[in-house]
This record gives C-alpha cells, sequence and structure tokens, in this order.
C-alpha cells in the first residue's frame, strides 16, 4: 500500500506540530518554506524553499512531488496562506475549500460582504484604499472605530480611533501593513472577544474549543492571554458558537478548518470579528488544545485535509 503523502505550507515553530502529527498519521512530509534555514525544516522528510506567496511555485512543486511520491493533501496551520493552501488544492483536485472561499475568508472586506448577504452578525465597515484617503466621509463616522489592513492577520495594523483626528493619523500606519493597500474602517463592538477553532466535514461542524481572549495595550489590540474552557456564562458561550457557525456556513468553508474571533455585545449577541479558514495561530491548536482538553486538533484537520473522516474532536 502507497504511503500517504502531505504537502505542509510552512517550516517554522507554528507548523512543527502538524509536521510531527502527519507523521504520527505514516504520512510523508513535504514542507515548504520561505525561508532556507526555517526551524521546523529537519522534521520535514522533504523540504523546498518556496516563498508562500509564490502561487506559481507552490504549485510548481507540488506538481513535482505529486508525480515523485503522489500527493494526498496540502495544509497548513498559524500562518496567513490558507488561500496558497486552496489554490493548490484546487488546481490538483485535492481535498479542500475552492480557491475563491478562501480569498473570502482572508480578505476582510470580502468577508464582511459576505456576512452582509447571508444575514450574519458582523460589524459595518468601508474599504478604503490610499486613493480614497482626500474623501473620508467624516460625516458618515461614528466613533469609535477600528482600522485593519483588508489582508492581514495577527492584529498587525489594527487600531482602535476615536476622533477624526485620530483617524487621519493612523489610517496610513494601518495600510502600511496591508498587501493589496486597502483597509476596513469598522464599527468598534464593546464587549468581551472569544477565539474558537471548528473541524468541518460533510457539512457538519465541530466546535472544538471556545477560549476567552485576553487584549491589551489600547489602542492597539494585542492577546496577551487566554482562558480555556472559557469562563463566560454558557448562554453567552451558545451564542457566540451560533454566530461562528452562521459565519463559517457563510463562507462556504466545508471541508476544513476554521477559526473564529467573535465578540458578545449586550443586545446583539454573537457577532463576528473574523474567521480564517485554517486551525488558530499562537500556540493555540498546537498547544493549548490539546494540553487543556487532551484533543488533537490538528491531527482532525490533517485527516480532513487527507480526504478522512476526522473522527470526534469535541
Amino acid at each position: 500500500m502507497r504511503k500517504k503523502s502531505i504537502m505542509i505550507l510552512g517550516a517554522g515553530l507554528l507548523q512543527i506540530p502538524a509536521v510531527r502529527t502527519a507523521k504520527q498519521l505514516n504520512c510523508r512530509t513535504l514542507v515548504v518554506d520561505g525561508d532556507p534555514n526555517a526551524i521546523g525544516k529537519s522534521e520535514a522528510d522533504v523540504f523546498a524553499p518556496v516563498d508562500l506567496k509564490d502561487l506559481e511555485g507552490l504549485l510548481d512543486i507540488a506538481r513535482k512531488w505529486q508525480k515523485e511520491y503522489g500527493l494526498d493533501g496540502v495544509f497548513t496551520a498559524g500562518t496567513d496562506f490558507s488561500a496558497s493552501v486552496a489554490y493548490i488544492a484546487e488546481a490538483l483536485k485535492l481535498p479542500g475549500i475552492p480557491y475563491q472561499t478562501a480569498l473570502d475568508a482572508s480578505h476582510k472586506a470580502r468577508m464582511r460582504k459576505r456576512f452582509s448577504d447571508c444575514g450574519v452578525p458582523s460589524p459595518s465597515f468601508k474599504e478604503i484604499g490610499e486613493k480614497d484617503l482626500r474623501y473620508l466621509p467624516n460625516e458618515d463616522l461614528r466613533y469609535p472605530l477600528v482600522l485593519k489592513p483588508v489582508d492581514n492577520m495577527g492584529a498587525r495594523g489594527v487600531v482602535r480611533v476615536d476622533s477624526w483626528e485620530e483617524l487621519q493619523t493612523q489610517i496610513r500606519q494601518s495600510l502600511r501593513y496591508s498587501r493589496s493597500g486597502k483597509v476596513v474602517v469598522e464599527e468598534f463592538i464593546e464587549g468581551p472577544e472569544f477565539s474558537l477553532d471548528a473541524l468541518v466535514y460533510k457539512g457538519q461542524i465541530q466546535i472544538c474549543g471556545i477560549a476567552d481572549r485576553h487584549i491589551r495595550f489600547a489602542p492597539h489590540f494585542v492577546e496577551v492571554g487566554h482562558t480555556i474552557p472559557s469562563a463566560a456564562p454558557v448562554e453567552v458561550q451558545e451564542e457566540v458558537i451560533k454566530a461562528f457557525k452562521a459565519g463559517i456556513r457563510a463562507l462556504g468553508i466545508d471541508p476544513g478548518a476554521a477559526k473564529g474571533d467573535v465578540f458578545y455585545s449586550p443586545g446583539k449577541g454573537g457577532v463576528i470579528g473574523e474567521i480564517a479558514a485554517r486551525l488558530s495561530g499562537g500556540y493555540m491548536s498546537g498547544w493549548t488544545y490539546p494540553y487543556s482538553s487532551g484533543v488533537n486538533l490538528t491531527e482532525g484537520a490533517l485527516r480532513i485535509a487527507l480526504g478522512e473522516d476526522p473522527g470526534d474532536r469535541t
């Protein structure tokens, strides 16, 4: 029987659990990273230095490996590059979400539009580029607001603004963190924020964990820690999970993994901050969830990427 092979995007510290777990599943690990000296390089069975933004370069090496070893899936965790994963999977007819779905989940304005079209609660927003700065509609804005680069993660370039003057000062700073040169100016949601991970397979959404996020260093949004399991009342958690599931369905994430940042707003219930089509970054999916619950979330997500049932991971 042929040994299965999986391509893993990223060989940094946060991808090491995925590489090790894939080996435990008796898979050959084919790993790429833009850094030829990435810390996880030695963990891989086969390694190639490829920029994770280089879609055609990634596809070329994937085709090479497919011919040489066979290729059964493609995967990432803790990176910005779920769209790169989907691009390869779609081109090579491997398990995964459509490329356009991954783009929607990687671009905050596209994501907000999908939520709005599907009636999923999320902040109201405007998308603004460099050329729009001179026409900022001050009279239409209600403060406080939040600035976010449309295509970045990890709260880079995200800042709260409380006045027209702050908006004018901060917007150019946020634009520096956007590869496409655009930001969203969105409604500030008052209330606690939660981090959730889910696995999605054949229409079934498994919520694998919910954590209270501890955000500090205003006006920026830096997560300094989290509490898992959540200490919030059960009814609050239920509202947050309900919104998260609605957001996953609106984006069309199936099969795959989803990571959500969801607020609870008194009077509004669960409100989606954002949803990524991947497992959570930081140390959440690779360490916090398994250590706190005994659930190997990464194994479930890898099985989905290989076209297999993830099993019960709740």
